[in-house]
């Protein structure tokens, strides 16, 4: 389970957030490597910049309402940049954080 930080964050996650926050939200039904949480954070360059990760060797197999999920996920970034950009940072810090970081563990 991830730390409470991280669960506070999602909660408290401002409105022009909540596809970002749905997108993680509904990862954690998936293993990492099959979550559309890490097609989303290869396509901002999060994988690459903090885990030195370019590469989406695996791609999941999605359906629809994920892709959907994703989509929106994606616009949030691009319209929120910088802001945005902050806020993944301190949900993916919040996980690591944790002793049992879930959302991405082959990566400890």
């Amino acid at each position: 389970m991830a730390s409470q930080k991280y669960y506070d964050l999602l909660e408290d996650a401002p409105a022009k957030f909540e596809s970002i926050v749905g997108l993680f939200r509904w990862s954690e039904n998936y293993t990492f490597k099959d979550s559309p949480l890490r097609v989303f954070l290869h396509a901002v360059g999060w994988m690459e910049d903090h885990m030195g990760d370019a590469d989406l060797i695996h791609f999941p197999v999605l359906g629809y309402l994920e892709l959907a999920m994703l989509g929106d996920a994606l616009v949030a970034y691009a319209n929120f940049g910088e802001e945005a950009d902050e806020f993944v940072h301190r949900l993916m810090e919040a996980d690591l954080e944790s002793e049992d970081a879930h959302l991405y563990e082959e990566y400890n």
